[in-house]
């Protein structure tokens, strides 16, 4: 996962480099709080040693394997939890075919 957000956990400015973070799967579990509505559509991952994850600027940020894009960020809790690229290729294909038959137009 990769982002520019916050590199400490008290919210602290946002980073000028991107960050990288090297993250496992693991499975999605209710946080505890009530807040997040986990559920079995969801990419859960966490690092595998230390502390780590996306900031809410990271938000709407890639998850990447070498077979490409997988993920996108969607809330931050332990674990992080993606949102997956492959539910939404359907209208991602409609929005680009109309941005293009918009230029000819």
């Amino acid at each position: 996962m990769s982002g520019w957000g916050a590199t400490d956990m008290d919210k602290g400015p946002n980073s000028d480099i991107l960050q990288v973070l090297n993250v496992v799967s693991s499975p999605c579990v209710d946080s505890g709080d009530n807040r997040i509505a986990t559920t079995n559509t969801n990419i859960c991952a966490m690092v595998v040693t230390g502390f780590g994850g996306f900031c809410t600027s990271d938000v709407g940020g890639p998850l990447i394997i070498p077979s490409g894009l997988v993920g996108i960020a969607s809330w931050h809790h332990s674990p992080c939890s993606f949102h997956p690229v492959r539910r939404e290729l359907n209208f991602i294909f409609i929005i680009l075919l109309f941005s293009v038959i918009r230029t000819f137009m």
